[in-house]
């Protein structure tokens, strides 16, 4: 996941994590970096000053270090063709790295890729925080009405048995109290 890549960034770069998160939130773009006299000042681990880091160094690390991930994902999909008319969703906090999409699609032969989106039911006028809104709530999204659906479907079976029936009942009279 995207702790990962932040964690490899921060051991290449030997900067503390927050920083190399700081530096992927603002600079990561995987396959953009161009070459130039700028980079970006991050402090060293322990408070040891500071460097500089060139954008086509940060380029190239993001892309080793996430491309052993796309390789295995695409190694376990052995049957999934760029034909295919989902294509690739991608999910979770690193979806919305920049450049991702371009660096699966390259390794999946030019599948389209995209980030999924969650699709909460909210009653109306109900807003949701905004770590909820993105591809990062999407495993969230689907455990949640997973776990509804089973959940009715366990009620649906239980109210088939008089027992069942009666012990629904109970358990309704015994809420409304």
């Amino acid at each position: 996941g995207l702790e990962g890549v932040v964690l490899g960034l921060a051991r290449h770069f030997r900067v503390p994590p927050s920083a190399a998160r700081r530096l992927l939130e603002r600079h990561g773009d995987v396959g953009a970096a161009a070459p130039g006299p700028d980079g970006m000042e991050v402090p060293r681990v322990e408070g040891q000053g500071a460097q500089r880091i060139d954008p086509c160094e940060l380029d190239r690390t993001l892309e080793l270090l996430l491309t052993p991930a796309v390789r295995a994902l695409r190694d376990g999909l052995a049957s999934f063709s760029a034909s295919h008319a989902g294509g690739v969703v991608l999910v979770g906090q690193g979806a919305r790295l920049a450049g991702l999409p371009a660096l699966v699609s390259r390794h999946f032969g030019g599948a389209a890729v995209r980030c999924g989106f969650p699709h909460w039911n909210t009653a109306q006028g109900v807003t949701l925080p905004k770590d909820l809104d993105g591809p990062g709530a999407c495993a969230l999204c689907g455990l949640l009405r997973y776990g509804a659906e089973a959940r009715v479907r366990w009620r649906a079976r239980q109210a088939e048995t008089w027992w069942g029936r009666l012990r629904l009942r109970f358990s309704q009279v015994a809420a409304a109290l």
